[in-house]
């Protein structure tokens, strides 16, 4: 489900349709629909959501194309949390297993992102342009509809291709190297839950502490507020009452706990005096609470009776929802409670939902005998070690390799030595190049010798320096003498260069190194001579770890 809101960006967004091997009737579709999220809510129990909670609808309206098809859906928001997505996958690996009837479509901003998982083992015949319709899920496994069964020139709807793949099951189940990567990518779950929690300290006003113990799935919103809240709304941090605070123990999950702690602490007069002992749960309650109250200076207003939720009633009015019926019959009722569901689940703004749910809970017998237990302190703070914040050289390499694979450069070659480098230079310098750069198709034979005339050498470069420096306005077209002189001048400074390196001692290959070296640390991050080595494939970083061990 996707609420709308400011921080809503589509590209992370993950939407799937639900199609079946069966013929049902609309009640058998929402009895389905009930089924497979009662199932999801098992499974993901206790799985703490970065935005949206994965959720199946049926859907309102099913869109009216050539061919109609009925299915069910779910469009859920991950946000910054990749984490999320891939979680969605197993859990729908899971319903295609327990529900052999599904067929299921998944894609996100990317489009089909699950073969860009699988990239290294797709057949040749599937690419961006033409996997529309052809990449399923069921039955616990990845279903591709092949050129066999239907050309890649042809269109392909969906309901057609549903319907290939219903008459041809084993046909269409990919490769088992396609199979494995995308298993090995969801791995782990539903054990994985618990690694992604970190619980730590933190210090909070009464309301706010008691709310997060009664339901601890609130603070992914009250973090994300926090850490998406702009200009205009900076003037409620300002005004924060932080005072009359107990410390609890809040769990996170590690994305949520490391975007809070990094997010920058905005001044203000309101900030509390911190000290080195109790600075981090001061400043993570801090920062917490700026969120809370960011969500509950939303609009006290009826839900109903927002500008969304108007904006919501005419598009369905528009689309035929309500079916002519006449608004107050019976019909129309229940066409709108439906509605109205649909609006607080999906496309009720986020904020506004939160403080619905946050104000529900004030008014319930529990909040007030959570709040004493908490006075009272007879609730156990533990508190995680944050040690896995920071990442060692050798375990970013390890984590790297295990994602990537070996680097095809073998670091124990010779790949820096003095030689290599002066060779790998005097090639490139041999190629031509115009405005598009280097035209690598170009080879040079080796038996081609060029003479250095250094008087004409002289000549070339006084009257390339000539037309640069030139203080007058010149126009120059494609034929005229200053476009032939400058070409003249360009192609004679390139040859006369490579005469020279080609002319080089080997003895000088560990001067030219050095003063390679020298010049890309005096020019910082980027400069001309870290340019050219990554034009003929020699990496900066490696060339100065090769001189630091000397």
């Amino acid at each position: 489900m996707v609420r709308k809101g400011k921080e809503l960006n589509f590209d992370d967004t993950i939407k799937c349709r639900f199609y079946s091997r069966k013929n049902y009737c609309k009640q058998e579709w929402e009895y389905l629909c009930n089924e497979l999220n009662v199932t999801i809510n098992k499974i993901s129990n206790g799985y703490l959501w970065n935005r949206d909670e994965f959720k199946i609808d049926v859907p309102l309206q099913i869109e009216k194309n050539k061919i109609n098809i009925e299915y069910l859906i779910s469009l859920t928001c991950f946000g910054d949390n990749i984490e999320d997505e891939w979680f969605i996958v197993y859990l729908v690996y899971e319903l295609t297993r327990l529900y052999e009837e599904l067929i299921v479509h998944m894609e996100d901003g990317d489009g089909c992102f699950l073969l860009i998982e699988a990239a290294n083992f797709l057949p040749c015949w599937l690419k961006p342009d033409n996997a529309d319709n052809r990449v399923f899920l069921s039955q616990n496994c990845i279903h591709l509809i092949n050129p066999d069964l239907i050309s890649l020139e042809n269109d392909l709807d969906t309901c057609s291709a549903v319907k290939i793949l219903i008459d041809n099951c084993e046909k269409t189940k990919a490769s088992c190297e396609i199979q494995k990567a995308i298993q090995k990518r969801i791995s782990g779950y539903p054990e994985k839950i618990q690694d992604n929690f970190h619980t730590a300290i933190v210090s909070l006003p009464q309301e706010i502490a008691t709310i997060l113990k009664l339901k601890p799935s609130l603070v992914s919103s009250i973090v994300n507020t926090y850490c998406n809240y702009d200009m205009f709304e900076a003037k409620i941090c300002q005004e924060i009452n932080y005072k009359d605070c107990i410390d609890v123990s809040i769990t996170f999950t590690k994305f949520l706990y490391a975007m809070l702690l990094h997010a920058s602490l905005r001044k203000n007069e309101s900030k509390p005096n911190l000290t080195a002992q109790d600075e981090k749960k001061k400043v993570l309650g801090y920062k917490l609470t700026c969120g809370y109250e960011l969500i509950m200076n939303q609009s006290t207003q009826d839900i109903f009776l927002s500008p969304e939720y108007k904006k919501f009633l005419n598009g369905l009015t528009k689309m035929g929802y309500f079916r002519n019926n006449i608004e107050g019959s019976q019909e129309y009722k229940e066409l709108l409670e439906k509605a109205k569901t649909n609006f607080l689940t999906t496309e009720c703004p986020m904020n506004k939902h939160i403080y619905s749910e946050i104000s529900k809970i004030k008014i319930e017998d529990s909040f007030n005998s959570m709040k004493q237990q908490l006075l009272l302190g007879d609730v156990e703070l533990t508190e995680d070690d944050d040690h896995w914040l920071n990442i060692s050289p050798d375990q970013l390499d390890e984590v790297l390799t295990s994602k990537f694979g070996a680097n095809a450069i073998d670091k124990d070659k010779a790949i820096n030595s003095a030689q290599n480098i002066t060779s790998a230079l005097t090639d490139f310098l041999k190629k031509n190049s115009d405005f598009e750069g280097i035209e690598k198709t170009i080879e040079h034979s080796e038996d081609n010798k060029i003479e250095f005339d250094p008087d004409q050498f002289t000549k070339c470069l006084d009257k390339y320096l000539n037309i640069v420096t030139s203080n007058d306005t010149i126009e120059v077209s494609d034929d005229s003498e200053y476009s032939d002189m400058d070409d003249e001048v360009s192609q004679q400074v390139d040859k006369d260069l490579c005469s020279v390196l080609s002319y080089l001692p080997k003895s000088d290959h560990n001067t030219v190194k050095n003063n390679l070296i020298q010049s890309i640390k005096e020019e910082g991050l980027s400069g001309p001579s870290s340019n050219i080595l990554k034009t003929i494939g020699i990496n900066k970083t490696d060339l100065l770890d090769s001189d630091d061990d000397e």
